[in-house]
């Protein structure tokens, strides 16, 4: 099954941010051996750490919770699923290094969602507008950095 490409939903004063990742099953038969089966475990065990908690997440934003209280576990989300991703192990140094970056980017929407749901609670437009701004940058990254690790599950 393949996601939908990572996307943003803004509506009214909060940012939904949806952090997705394509899997293409790699043929293991053919040239590549070895290689190509650790790769294709890899991803997958990237995809089955990622997927499922972005479905929590997505699942708890559409309930219509209080804002506050939703960016707040969103945030609390996305941290537990930066370790978890964190604690992976790939055997190409550039896997590797993208999903550093893609962990970074799950901090980082944690701390957005923090900040927004701060904003929310004393009415702070401005900071509201600023965390939104970086909520959107996250999400702009996080597109580019999906792009690169599907490409390179795709192709080991």
């Amino acid at each position: 099954m393949t996601r939908p490409p990572s996307s943003a939903h803004c509506h009214g004063r909060h940012c939904r941010i949806r952090l997705g990742l394509i899997l293409v099953l790699v043929s293991t038969f053919g040239s590549g051996g070895c290689g190509r089966v650790e790769r294709a475990r890899e991803c997958q065990a990237l995809v089955a750490t990622i997927n499922p908690a972005l479905d929590a997440i997505e699942a708890r934003q559409d309930a219509g919770a209080d804002q506050r209280a939703m960016l707040r576990e969103a945030a609390r989300r996305y941290d537990h699923l930066a370790a978890r991703v964190a604690r992976l192990r790939f055997s190409n140094a550039s896997l590797t290094k993208d999903v550093r970056d893609y962990t970074d980017c799950l901090r980082r929407a944690a701390q957005a969602a923090r900040a927004i749901a701060a904003a929310l609670e004393h009415g702070n437009l401005g900071a509201i507008t600023r965390a939104q701004t970086e909520m959107a940058t996250v999400v702009r990254k996080e597109k580019a950095l999906a792009r690169r690790l599907s490409q390179k599950c795709q192709n080991p």
